[in-house]
């Protein structure tokens, strides 16, 4: 297949996946409909296999390298569309994770520690409303999940505007900076610059941030920002942004052992040192238990009883086998 054609058919694929955001997916996540929008999201996926394979196997005839600038033209401006088309999709819902962003943003806003009550608690009931206070999951009896930098991200957005769309507008450029920073990735590694569209076209945070507004996007992109500067041998700044990768969703962690090199001392410290100041201000506040409702909400979500986890329940509704969440968990590490 020819570089000439290989773009051709990249921009008719991009924009057909722009068109089916439109007809296909705004509709169930306007309506909440859940299983029109995991179909949905299941096809855009299919055609998506299909993008990562023409910029990867459909390109290794030797003509790669003839135009690399127009593939990766047409990356970026099918990634942009896709992600302002999701970002115009009305927030209805999906998930109420927003909800409890605005909330947290708000609750620090007016002065209170997020650590400190639940939503439903009397000495918040001044900063209920009709419009986000009633959609926050578990608000009678959970206090909040999230640790202290998500926390700050979400008072960030909170000073944008006092709703959804703040926290939108503040994860939305979290992500872009992802998106840059891949891109540099790449190049440190030496590898081609529009394999960017596995990453850039990729379902996930193209709905479940720019139109659901996770804060994943924020520790992806201290993540991301740690592996790039680990990458340059920068291990104290890579140390640094892991910890407030960490500490706005704990999943960043596992690639710790990528900055650890040699086990040196060093990079642990730094490490524990800056995930130790960034928690101080909210401990100072009133000295609350940081780990918020995680370990009640883990819980609930089955991760302790064992089917939280998708290879467990597999396990138990096909009755190859059962184990609880502590035994899947030593096996898995």
């Amino acid at each position: 297949m020819t570089e000439a054609r290989r773009i051709t058919i990249l921009a008719i694929v991009g924009a057909g996946l722009c068109v089916w955001t439109v007809l296909a997916i705004a509709p169930p996540v306007t309506a909440r409909d859940f299983d029109g929008y995991v179909w949905a999201v299941l096809i855009f996926g299919a055609v998506y296999a299909a993008a990562v394979w023409l910029v990867t196997y459909g390109a290794e005839n030797g003509t790669v390298r003839e135009r690399p600038l127009a593939v990766l033209l047409v990356v970026v401006a099918v990634a942009l569309a896709l992600r302002a088309t999701a970002f115009a999709i009305p927030h209805d819902g999906l998930t109420t994770d927003a909800y409890r962003y605005v909330w947290d943003a708000r609750v620090q806003l007016a002065g209170v520690n997020p650590y400190a009550f639940v939503p439903a608690a009397p000495d918040l009931s001044f900063l209920r409303d009709a419009e986000i206070y009633p959609l926050i999951n578990q608000k009678e009896r959970a206090v909040t999940i999230y640790p202290p930098v998500a926390q700050m991200v979400f008072a960030l957005g909170g000073l944008i505007s006092d709703d959804v769309l703040g926290q939108k507008i503040v994860l939305a450029g979290a992500e872009l900076i992802t998106l840059a920073l891949v891109w540099l990735w790449l190049q440190q590694l030496g590898l081609r610059a529009d394999w960017l569209l596995i990453y850039a076209w990729h379902p996930l945070p193209v709905f479940e941030i720019w139109s659901q507004a996770h804060i994943d996007a924020a520790a992806s992109m201290f993540m991301v920002a740690a592996l790039v500067l680990a990458t340059a041998r920068q291990q104290f700044w890579g140390a640094v942004l892991l910890a407030a990768g960490t500490l706005t969703k704990l999943f960043p962690l596992v690639v710790f052992p990528a900055l650890w090199r040699r086990f040196r001392a060093a990079p642990l410290v730094v490490f524990a040192a800056t995930a130790g100041l960034l928690a101080l201000p909210y401990w100072v506040w009133g000295f609350p238990d940081l780990s918020g409702y995680l370990g009640t909400h883990l819980d609930m979500q089955g991760y302790g009883a064992g089917w939280g986890f998708h290879p467990v329940w597999m396990l138990r509704d096909f009755k190859i086998g059962d184990m609880d969440g502590r035994t899947y968990t030593l096996i898995a590490l």
